[in-house]
């Protein structure tokens, strides 16, 4: 009798832990590796908009440190020929 209960018990106990499992039938690897790859060129798309963004902000500034040195080099070459030279005669 004990073998019978024991019998019983273990297949019980198989029957249960089966109800649990749910089998797969999708293909997990290639599922996640496109999301995966989707994801990865969403945000190399992010990184190149934003350089691009900072490349013509740095372009920007360029422009204006150079229009600025050239404003000052004018001024100062305008301020050098209405001065007197020094130790000229008059």
């Amino acid at each position: 009798m004990n073998k019978t209960l024991l019998v019983a018990m273990m297949a019980g106990a198989l029957a249960l832990g089966a109800c649990g499992k749910k089998e797969d039938t999708n293909a997990p690897g290639a599922a996640s590796d496109a999301a995966a790859a989707s994801a990865a060129a969403t945000d190399a798309n992010s990184a190149a908009a934003s350089a691009s963004m900072a490349a013509s902000s740095a372009a920007d500034a360029a422009s204006d440190a150079a229009a600025s040195a050239s404003m000052a080099a004018s001024s100062a070459s305008d301020a050098a020929a209405a001065a007197p030279a020094s130790g000229a005669s008059q």
